[in-house]
């Protein structure tokens, strides 16, 4: 697999962890709105049973002490009802005894599922909050794995620059050094038949000029070698480092991918919790109607007693 085709992967990687992340964040997102939304609604449930209770305390207030002054008059009038209307008082007192436990249990319960509710408030924070520092970490990861695949990439082409200069300038220099030899020849040629004492000198001087060029060319060929080789070395170590970084950054992908899944282990956790409120409100809602309607028979009770005692 090539560098390229590395990067690649590990991009894919990255996109489809990112897209994970994401989605859970929605899903908290949409857990967070739901928990707003209940809380709303019990709130809501809160002022109506409590402005419910209040008004019905006070209109039982209002009708017992009615009724107490009536039956204080209908004593003073009529003594021998007393009996009777002691037993009823008494049963009306043991009635409004059991409402008012009644209620009193219906508010232990409110603010049962009101610290329920706080609770799920603060685990939802700290599933943000870990969710939140995985897309940073994952985030950080990523630039760091983009700059140093950048950084390989510039170091490559300014490498592969380096001798590309350095081939160009050999090649300048073999072409002036075979323009100025064949220059040379041409000189010699040309003079040869005039000079043709100078022969053995002109070929001495010929054959040392090409020795030299053949030294120089071996030197620069020995060069241009350890140049290459250094090159190898590089690009191995570059590879070695590359593969090194490819485990580590699967490690990594690894405990990203189980850290998600704990999340949503979480996230569904708070779903089953919401179920489990909403079953409760339910419920709560039975009990608040329940008792409307045994508030409203009793006031029925109440309101006909007046009657038949006027």
């Amino acid at each position: 697999m090539t560098l390229n085709q590395r990067e690649s992967h590990f991009q894919q990687k990255i996109k489809e962890y990112e897209n994970n992340l994401n989605q859970a964040a929605r899903k908290t997102e949409n857990i967070q709105s739901e928990l707003v939304k209940l809380e709303e609604e019990k709130a809501l449930h809160d002022k109506k049973s409590n402005n419910t209770i209040n008004l019905l305390k006070q209109d039982y207030e209002k009708q017992y002490e009615i009724l107490k002054n009536q039956l204080v008059e209908l004593q003073n009038k009529d003594p021998t009802h007393n009996i009777i209307l002691n037993e009823r008082i008494g049963h009306y007192e043991i009635q409004i005894k059991e409402y008012q436990i009644k209620i009193d249990q219906y508010m232990r319960e409110i603010e049962i599922l009101q610290t329920e509710l706080k609770n799920l408030q603060e685990e939802k924070i700290n599933d943000e909050e870990q969710l939140n520092d995985m897309i940073n970490k994952l985030q950080h990861d990523y630039d760091t794995l983009k700059f140093e695949s950048q950084e390989r990439e510039q170091t490559q082409n300014t490498l592969m620059n380096e001798r590309e200069v350095l081939h160009q300038s050999q090649i300048q220099e073999y072409e002036s050094q075979k323009d100025e030899s064949l220059l040379e020849m041409e000189n010699l040629q040309s003079e040869l038949t005039k000079l043709q004492e100078e022969k053995t000198t002109i070929e001495k001087q010929f054959n040392e000029t090409i020795k030299t060029l053949k030294q120089d060319h071996e030197k620069q060929y020995k060069e241009f070698q350890i140049e290459i080789d250094e090159l190898n070395e590089r690009e191995h170590k570059a590879h070695k480092t590359i593969h090194q970084h490819e485990f580590e950054f699967e490690q990594q992908l690894k405990t990203y991918q189980d850290k998600l899944e704990q999340a949503n282990l979480q996230t569904q956790h708070i779903q089953n919790q919401l179920v489990e409120l909403q079953e409760e409100k339910i419920k709560i809602d039975d009990i608040n109607n329940s008792l409307k309607q045994d508030i409203e028979k009793l006031k029925n009770e109440l309101q006909n007693l007046g009657l038949r005692l006027y």
